[in-house]
């Protein structure tokens, strides 16, 4: 008999009392942008007109509702789903793929007094170029600085307030650097394909374009740019509209006659920051001009809203007449549930460091950036948030952070969106993951940079990733450790955003540039890294299938998956297995693997495994000839022969402490059968303060797996107070 014991609580209803914020049915406007011409910076270094950071003594502005816990929430609104659970599961059971190592790893400066830092940067033929608050810099692909640490006003002038952004165009082959102002947004691009040596063309939005619509300190903060075809967008945590367009074509050209337009999104539905995000296109290849797309997550937790979603906007920009600019009334596209706050919503002091410092998980927002690309046979967008894995209930203390992603694939251009695929991605080791990046390279592969931390692990820069014939909704590669912190962070608040781009040399090549702390200071790093391999002959067993813990035999098959990590097909080449250290077993695979494919492969030798409760050690691996990546060769596996009989409750699933339980609670359990025999037509029962209640299952539970059973029986917890639930088998 296994017991499992939930204690429970009937609560009562609670409900934030924060006024509905959404967005006010202003009119779209539209305003000429100032232009200026600046020299190149090898230019101002010449003459003595370049500003060093270290000239600049300033704080940046921080937007007053980044502290403010107005989040029109519904506490106990969102019920626990067993959809979510399995998505985690999913993701936590997935046998990772080897990771390849960093290739270049460096620090764009090594100390700062920006608060946070703001991590940023993009990746060209031959150069990158970062920027934090308040600065930028220029590296080779060698990471080798080109120039010293510039403050911004190198390209802006005075009118300058940080969350810089850092874009490279890959169809005109320029780089963009952009900030905000006090009532303004800033936005160069370099006149030519080299960030040191070609000027810039720099357009300022200035204060008289924006109005104050929440006050006297409300300015364009959090902006976020996309590149789109026929626009440059941006979004911004504004009150009066959430997303402005550049006029891209004239831009590129420092045309002086080009205009902003000021866009209203219907029925934007948030808490009290605007996260929306703009997909951004990778790459050269660019969808035909117009429909670009506005995507937005939103929790069912929040008022206004009924189930989790994305929100998708198609947007249309006309530049002859503005007033023929549009924005669709959003279609949403429901998602496996998920609770996207912590602390019932608050922005800060969300998740505890190994200080006891609480941090900032970054909710509210679709993370930095949304990418687009455009394949052959259908469009793909990426982009991802930040979730709680551990419960549904915003205001829950179970917490563990996770980075819930998707993939989005429409047919061609202009037509409907859908999700392809979506995942809840967990660090390792019980670490929290936030601040995700992602994006895909040319293969569809995808790379993610992210954070993680915990009570015992210090901040760290990581990567994870996936191949494109991967079983959807995981993230297949192992973790992979850019740097890691050797000091804490002593604030709630973390970088406020980061940024992954690809490299447009080989489109494969993934720079992520984030925040870490080392000797007392906040420092950004840069890490690069590959999901696709550079190898021309390359494959490995990321698998070994079958057998599985159970009720084993003398004859049990070997089943293993073989990888072709390679850019060539293969064939012709010898698999081996060994089982404790005994005879090894090798056979010819004489089909073909293709590049980035999988194939199963089972073993005509079978194996001895029939010794109850034995654990037996399994090696496979591959001998390719010519093979030049060796360490992803092998894979180990310990499978156990199970007792046939052991059965147990491993969760009580409801009912869970909350608002207006009732007479008639329906009580759900977990059901694991441990053993290797299948079992059927046995009796579960639940027990409430003395109160027993059994029934038989007839439903077979295959061995080493579980199931949900909800009792027929319902339990009254109409009366508030205490219950203590314990819930067991017998066999």
């Amino acid at each position: 008999m296994n017991n499992f014991i939930l204690y429970i609580s009937s609560l009562l209803f609670i409900i934030n009392s924060y006024s509905q914020q959404k967005n006010p049915d202003n009119k779209n406007w539209s305003s000429q942008l100032e232009y200026k011409s600046v020299p190149s910076l090898a230019d101002q270094i010449k003459d003595g007109t370049i500003i060093l950071t270290e000239k600049i003594k300033k704080k940046k502005k921080e937007r007053n509702d980044l502290k403010v816990n107005n989040v029109n929430i519904v506490i106990g609104k969102s019920k626990e789903s067993i959809l979510s659970k399995n998505l985690v599961k999913k993701q936590q059971n997935a046998i990772p793929k080897d990771s390849q190592e960093p290739i270049l790893v460096f620090e764009p400066f090594f100390s700062t007094n920006s608060f946070p830092t703001d991590p940023t940067g993009a990746v060209g033929p031959n150069h990158y170029v970062a920027a934090w608050n308040s600065s930028f810099r220029i590296f080779t692909k060698e990471g080798v600085p080109v120039t010293s640490s510039a403050s911004l006003q190198t390209l802006f002038g005075a009118e300058e307030l940080g969350d810089p952004i850092v874009l490279y165009d890959a169809q005109v082959d320029r780089f963009i650097v952009t900030s905000m102002a006090n009532t303004a947004v800033n936005f160069a691009i370099s006149q030519g394909p080299d960030p040191f040596l070609d000027g810039w063309h720099v357009y300022t939005a200035a204060s008289n374009i924006f109005s104050t619509g929440d006050g006297p300190d409300d300015f364009p903060d959090y902006p976020k740019y996309s590149i789109w075809s026929d626009a440059y967008y941006f979004t911004a945590n504004y009150a009066d509209v959430p997303l402005f367009a550049l006029e891209r074509d004239k831009i590129i050209n420092g045309d002086q006659s080009a205009t902003i337009q000021g866009i209203n999104i219907p029925n934007l539905i948030y808490s009290s920051f605007r996260g929306t995000q703009m997909l951004n296109i990778t790459g050269d290849n660019h969808p035909a001009a117009g429909n670009a797309t506005l995507v937005y997550h939103q929790d069912g937790a929040l008022t206004g809203s009924a189930t989790d979603r994305i929100k998708i906007w198609t947007i249309n920009v006309d530049w002859e007449n503005p007033e023929n600019t549009t924005a669709s009334n959003p279609i949403s596209l429901f998602t496996t549930p998920f609770n996207a706050y912590f602390d019932g919503g608050q922005f800060g002091e969300n998740l505890t460091q190994m200080n006891g410092v609480e941090m900032t998980g970054n909710t509210h927002k679709i993370n930095n950036q949304a990418q687009f690309r455009k394949f052959e046979t259908h469009n793909s967008a990426v982009f991802n948030h930040i979730e709680n894995a551990l419960s549904q209930d915003p205001s829950s203390i179970e917490e563990l952070a996770a980075i819930r992603w998707y993939e989005l694939r429409q047919d061609s251009d202009g037509e409907p969106w859908s999700i392809y695929q979506e995942g809840t991605y967990t660090a390792p080791d019980g670490k929290h993951a936030i601040f995700g990046s992602m994006a895909m390279d040319f293969q569809g592969n995808i790379g993610m940079g992210y954070t993680s931390f915990s009570e015992n692990h210090f901040i760290e820069s990581n990567y994870t990733g996936r191949y494109a014939s991967d079983e959807l909704g995981v993230m297949s590669l192992e973790e992979g450790v850019i740097r890691t912190s050797n000091t804490q962070n002593n604030s709630e608040r973390y970088a406020d955003y980061v940024h992954l781009t690809v490299d447009p040399s080989d489109d494969k090549t993934f720079w992520f540039n984030t925040e870490i702390f080392r000797n007392g200071n906040r420092r950004d790093v840069v890490g690069v890294f590959k999901v696709a391999s550079d190898f021309n002959n390359d494959i490995g067993i990321v698998s070994i299938d079958s057998p599985e813990d159970g009720s084993l035999t003398n004859s049990e098959s070997i089943t293993v998956s073989i990888f072709n990590y390679g850019t060539q097909d293969v064939s012709g080449f010898d698999l081996s297995y060994q089982i404790d250290s005994g005879e090894i077993i090798t056979e010819n695979f004489s089909g073909t693997l293709e590049s980035s494919s999988t194939e199963e492969f089972t073993f005509t030798q079978t194996s001895d495994l029939s010794i109850i409760g034995n654990s037996y050690e399994i090696l496979a691996y591959t001998s390719l000839e010519g093979d030049e990546y060796e360490e992803n060769n092998s894979f180990n596996k310990t499978v156990i022969h199970l007792n046939p009989n052991d059965i147990g409750v491993s969760a009580i699933i409801s009912p869970v402490s909350g608002t207006n339980l009732t007479a008639n609670e329906i009580v759900t359990v977990e059901i694991s059968n441990y053993g290797g025999a299948d079992q059927v037509d046995f009796v579960v029962f639940y027990d409430v303060d003395g109160v027993i209640v059994d029934e038989t299952i007839s439903d077979v539970i295959p061995a080493n797996s579980s199931i949900e059973y909800s009792f027929t029986s319902t339990l009254d917890l109409s009366e508030f107070g205490s219950y203590e639930i314990t819930a067991y088998t017998s066999l």
